[in-house]
């Protein structure tokens, strides 16, 4: 489904991320911006509630600090994250797609890490396709790439490369867990079109809009949306919600106060009494 509304530009993605050893599931992503301010949200929906956040300095060969965002057990490995120039990146699961033997000539494959790796190298979407133009990257067959930077470029990728670019006439786009290059599919999303028609009937997207995007699209049955995010990249600010309560944030701002390098924080610790109120809730 592809739709468009004068001066407002819109960029949801409904999805499962497919990108590490635990992946999680029917996440919903959400970029809106209208003039110079850049807004993204997701819910990440999972299985398990010990999800976490860490800060990582940029190394003696790297450019940028970044937040990332994962889970406990997975180390490392992150889901997604911005860094400090207010450049993002989420996955979304689709149907596996090919690795083509073209896509492979004249290339390395990728480290696990590689879109870590981008933020702590990469400003802008442009940059970041130059610093990944230089792998193939086998392990999101599954998998769409969404990157985003704070001047409103996105970009999609795939296993075989890019697949959509943000177009210069575009109001706004609408994807979900079919490939980005598609046009008007017919899938059925829970919260796909509640989440479009608020961002639709906004003419200035902020922080309540994107955080009603993500309470009409947040999951609560076996499989939950356990962290929502709303970033402001043009300000390099991420508030943080757990557990579908979107009535109390928690805030990561980039020119204040950044967390510990390399200590995970976790939600639990940060929301204290909120798994008890879920598990009551599902009694």
């Amino acid at each position: 489904m592809i739709a468009s509304k004068t001066f407002l530009r819109v960029f949801v993605l409904t999805c499962t991320i497919l990108l590490l050893p635990t992946f999680s599931m029917a996440c919903t992503v959400v970029i809106a911006w209208k003039g110079d301010r850049v807004w993204v949200g997701n819910n990440e929906d999972w299985y398990d509630l010990d999800a976490k956040y860490w800060y990582e300095a940029p190394g003696k060969k790297e450019s940028y600090g970044a937040v990332f965002f994962g889970f406990k057990g997975e180390g490392k490995y992150a889901q997604g994250g911005m860094n400090e120039a207010g450049l993002f990146f989420d996955g979304l699961y689709i149907d596996k797609v090919k690795l083509e033997k073209e896509t492979r000539k004249g290339k390395k494959a990728s480290p696990t890490h590689v879109f870590k790796k981008m933020l702590h190298q990469a400003a802008t979407v442009d940059e970041a396709l130059e610093y990944l133009d230089q792998y193939f990257i086998p392990f999101i067959k599954h998998a769409q790439m969404v990157i985003a930077d704070r001047n409103g470029d996105y970009a999609v990728i795939n296993v075989n490369g890019v697949t959509r670019r943000k177009l210069a006439k575009e109001s706004y786009v609408v994807i979900s867990n079919f490939p980005a290059e598609e046009i008007d599919p017919d899938y059925e999303i829970p919260g796909y079109e509640e989440a479009c028609s608020i961002l639709e009937n906004s003419d200035n997207p902020g922080l309540e809009e994107i955080r009603q995007t993500l309470d009409v699209s947040h999951q609560n049955g076996k499989v939950k949306s356990v962290y929502s995010n709303v970033f402001d990249l043009s300000n390099q600010v991420i508030t943080n919600y757990y557990l579908y309560d979107y009535s109390k944030p928690h805030i990561i701002d980039f020119t204040d106060r950044l967390p510990v390098p390399d200590k995970a924080v976790y939600f639990e610790e940060l929301f204290p009494t909120r798994v008890e109120e879920v598990s009551t809730s599902n009694d």
